[in-house]
């Protein structure tokens, strides 16, 4: 099927420089039986172009396994908004952290991360770093939580912010949450193909506005197998991420974790590292293990969630995965079920070792 559809847009330029060819050939004989002909033929097209965009592309298999325009219009949309309302706090955090001097006898708790604290494609009230807050407020705890985060932020980019900005809330309690892609250390930019696929079909502009769908489709299909190539497989995100777990980049991962522990154990403030897996991938198992490993070495607490979510989600289909764990069928970022058990998981971890900053 995948072959079909790479052969199906190999066909559309193919026709493009045909009908370019007959155009001359009649202009030069004036032949009206060659000008018919490729009326027919451009027509012929148009309704194979139309009967995709406006019938296969839209079946309920179809969306459901390659996904939809309209899904990643929907999470344009959200991302605008959310964009706008943030831009009015400090930071251009998604809520609003408050003020820098605490109540009297109360525990003020700052969860770090990037978009999974951010809330990338969740209402705020989804988000698990509220969740958390809930769940404390719930059981009748004081305790306040702030959030500290921005989308594309690195476990670096955080403690940056937390020497310059963030230690300013005197926090009595830091949860750290760890992210795959946290290891980035700017050392190794993402590159994709998809700017410059997107490129080729900007030329056909007619095709672009008239069959985005299509356009789309085709687009990460061409993405999708061009990487699974040996010309093109150090593309995309997936390798990328994988590059940053390369033995020497690991070993600059560690000496941040332990910059992090020397600063935060001189301030007698308490934190620990909690991985957040976005769904029950066995991907996240040696990447975790990895990590564990750099925690161990510089004596930081780790909680690793991967367990809890592979034993409440590992029965669900990886083709379901989108629709029933992530923030929206067009973004991957964890849902309100996985966010639900981060936020659970960790309150039991902090009855549990930490009970004297909840009260």
């Amino acid at each position: 099927m995948e072959i079909f559809f790479l052969f199906f847009g190999a066909i559309f330029y193919i026709s493009i420089t045909l009908n370019i060819w007959l155009y001359i050939r009649a202009k030069e004989r004036n032949n009206k039986k060659v000008f018919a002909k490729l009326a027919l033929f451009v027509f012929s097209i148009v309704i194979v172009f139309c009967v995709f965009e406006y019938g296969i592309l839209q079946l309920k298999f179809m969306v459901r396994k390659f996904g939809s325009l309209e899904y990643e219009n929907i999470d344009r949309q959200l991302k605008l908004n959310a964009l706008k309302n943030a831009k009015k706090n400090p930071y251009k955090f998604r809520v609003h952290p408050g003020s820098k001097q605490k109540k009297n006898k109360v525990k003020r708790i700052v969860v770090m991360g990037d978009s999974f604290v951010w809330g990338d494609g969740l209402e705020i009230k989804d988000i698990w770093s509220r969740k958390l807050a809930k769940r404390i407020k719930d059981t009748g705890y004081k305790t306040e939580v702030i959030d500290f985060g921005i989308c594309g932020w690195s476990t670096s980019d955080q403690f940056k912010f937390l020497l310059n900005e963030g230690i300013k809330y005197n926090p009595d309690l830091i949860i750290w949450g760890f992210v795959s892609n946290d290891p980035d250390l700017r050392y190794d930019h993402r590159v994709t193909l998809e700017n410059r696929i997107d490129t080729v079909f900007r030329l056909g502009l007619p095709f672009s506005y008239l069959f985005p769908r299509l356009r789309d489709f085709l687009r990460k299909r061409i993405e999708e197998n061009l990487q699974k190539t040996k010309w093109f497989k150090h593309y995309g995100y997936a390798a990328w991420e994988n590059r940053l777990y390369k033995k020497y980049r690991l070993k600059n991962y560690s000496d941040l974790i332990h910059k992090i522990a020397l600063f935060l154990n001189k301030q007698e403030i308490p934190f620990f590292f909690v991985t957040l897996p976005n769904s029950p991938s066995a991907n996240f198992v040696k990447k975790y293990s990895l990590i564990e490993s750099i925690m161990k070495k510089n004596d930081v607490p780790f909680l690793d969630l991967y367990p809890k979510i592979k034993e409440k989600f590992g029965h669900i289909p990886k083709e379901d995965w989108k629709f029933e764990l992530a923030a929206n069928p067009a973004n991957g970022h964890p849902g309100k079920k996985i966010t639900r058990v981060y936020a659970e998981e960790v309150f039991k971890y902090l009855n549990e070792y930490y009970p004297e900053y909840l009260h």
